[in-house]
């Protein structure tokens, strides 16, 4: 597996990382104790969690499970309540299951969640969509019907319509070119532009242009092909020859030239291959802001990012929209369910 590093060459810093000592039969009796007698202590419960990693909270489950021969998950969901047990359940799954899950839940619950889809999809590596289709299958399983590592695409098609559908599709088919190990080790000592075809840069850029700005109407068709098979160095190269065409930046043109969930899709697309931080900091102010909050969005994208960039994500929002993150999610929430937020996030 590469090292994951973003078009800029940076490596990606989390808030969350292994416990250092961690015991499973130590934080088992923790928990233990605080789910005993009347009342649940939950303080202690977002202490042990929100410090421990995904496989580290699996590891308590399996340990408290040989322990007292019961579903660790399944106690804490009879003790706890609310967006906070929710937040707590999504804590159990590894990351290629967790966006499985989400999946899953976007498609098979009432009506679908376009926005998730497009959180989880438009957002991943090659390698990520490859787990992601394997996982959902497993999922599917689960649930007692037969699956392959098409049904995700199956679903998807039967669930959606029209150019979402089909920029959706494109990024299942994981053709996305992404550099070997060692060419990210080239790339981090002569620099990013060993990756980048200014031509071809220069050619796709031109062709955007041409089948936005230019022309009376969208040609959607050139938009998915080129944000869906290109690398995320090249991405950035062609970002920045689309501003020398034109008056707008290539996210201005998409935002001016589509509409609704494709519109959604592609930008989420474009800015999570040249700024994936970026990307989820504006999903995150969207979950925030105006009336009520949407629950289901920052829980997710929060656990899931914890423990690959939420520190960077941290950093853009504050950059993006002049405000703490934290502080945001504070305003927003309360309660145990504000603790354990404020924790995964990195702050006391």
């Amino acid at each position: 597996m590469t090292q994951q590093i973003d078009c800029n060459g940076k490596v990606p810093r989390p808030t969350l990382k292994p416990y250092p000592n961690f015991n499973a039969k130590s934080d088992v009796e923790t928990l233990k104790k605080a789910m005993d007698g009347l009342g649940t202590e939950e303080d202690l419960i977002v202490e042990v969690l929100g410090r421990r990693t995904a496989s580290q909270r699996i590891a308590i489950a399996e340990a408290y499970k040989s322990s007292y021969g019961v579903d660790l998950r399944k106690e804490l969901a009879s003790e706890l309540s609310g967006d906070f047990a929710e937040l707590v359940d999504l804590m159990f799954y590894n990351q290629a299951e967790l966006k499985a899950q989400i999946c899953y839940k976007a498609i098979r619950g009432a009506g679908t969640d376009e926005l998730a889809l497009i959180e989880v999809i438009c957002t991943s590596t090659r390698q990520e969509l490859t787990e992601l289709k394997h996982e959902y299958a497993k999922v599917v399983q689960q649930h007692g019907k037969q699956a392959s590592l098409d049904t995700l695409e199956d679903h998807i098609m039967a669930d959606t319509t029209g150019y979402f559908e089909k920029i959706l599709v494109a990024l299942l088919a994981a053709q996305r070119p992404e550099p070997t190990e060692e060419q990210i080790k080239k790339m981090m000592s002569n620099g990013i532009e060993t990756f980048i075809d200014k031509k071809a840069a220069m050619a796709d850029a031109q062709a955007l242009y041409n089948a936005g700005e230019k022309i009376m109407g969208t040609d959607e068709a050139v938009f998915i092909k080129i944000l869906c098979n290109t690398s995320p160095w090249q991405l950035q190269a062609i970002s920045n020859e689309y501003e020398k065409l034109s008056k707008m930046r290539l996210l201005e043109a998409i935002a001016s030239e589509t509409s609704g969930d494709f519109k959604r899709a592609l930008t989420i697309t474009l800015l999570s291959n040249i700024n994936k931080a970026m990307a989820f900091a504006e999903l995150l102010e969207k979950a925030l802001a105006g009336l009520g909050t949407n629950d289901d969005e920052l829980m997710r994208i929060i656990v899931w990012r914890s423990e690959i960039d939420l520190e960077d994500i941290k950093n853009a929002y504050l950059t993006r929209f002049n405000r703490s993150l934290v502080d945001d999610v504070k305003d927003d929430v309360s309660g145990d369910y504000e603790n354990l937020l404020v924790l995964l996030l990195g702050a006391q």
